[in-house]
Order: structure tokens, then sequence, then C-alpha cells
């Protein structure tokens, strides 16, 4: 390499004259550049809504299960049902509650 390219200040060249975001930035301008730089940034809505909306479905569909089965009279083991069943609705309400407050 030459003393010059080594020496030369390459901070300064402007890279466009036109510059548009395309990710998730928050703000830019000629001094500086604001970056949002989570992994899946793109993608943070639907891992919003699977997330919250995956266990609801799956607490309700269990809590359902149960119920079905402890009227059926087709298991014995009522107290541990009944127990799991609890819990599942404690689940689905705190799930339900997020589901419906933050989406």
């Amino acid at each position: 390499m030459k003393l010059n390219e080594v020496i030369k200040d390459y901070t300064k060249e402007i890279v466009s004259h036109n510059p548009s975001p395309i990710g998730p930035y928050y703000a830019y301008n000629d001094h500086y550049l604001e970056i949002r730089g989570g992994m899946f940034e793109n993608f943070r809505g639907i891992i919003t809504w699977i997330s919250i909306f995956l266990p609801t479905y799956l607490s309700g569909y269990l809590w359902v299960g149960i119920a079905l089965l402890l009227l059926n009279h087709e298991t014995t083991k009522i107290i541990s049902n009944t127990f799991v069943m609890v819990i599942a609705l404690i689940l689905f309400l705190i799930t339900f509650y997020l589901y419906i407050r933050y989406i």
C-alpha cells in the first residue's frame, strides 16, 4: 500500500446522496444513524402473536379436554385432573388477558 492510502480518512467519503432506510431504523440524518439491532426484528409482530396465542389456545384446549373427561366419567383420577384443570384455567385467563390487553 502507498502511504497516502493509509493516511486517507475514509469516514468522510459520501456513499449515497439519497439515503433511504430499508431496515429497522429509529432515526438518521447527516450526523448519526440510530438502529434497532434485535434478532428477528422484522418478525417481531408474528412472534408476539404466536407467543401469546399459542399458550392461550393450548391451555383452553387442555381445560376443555379435561372438563369433558370429568363430565363423561371417563377417568378415575378426579383430584389430579381437577388440579390440572384449575392450573390450565389460570394459565388461560392470564394469557387471554395479555392477548386482549396487548393485541
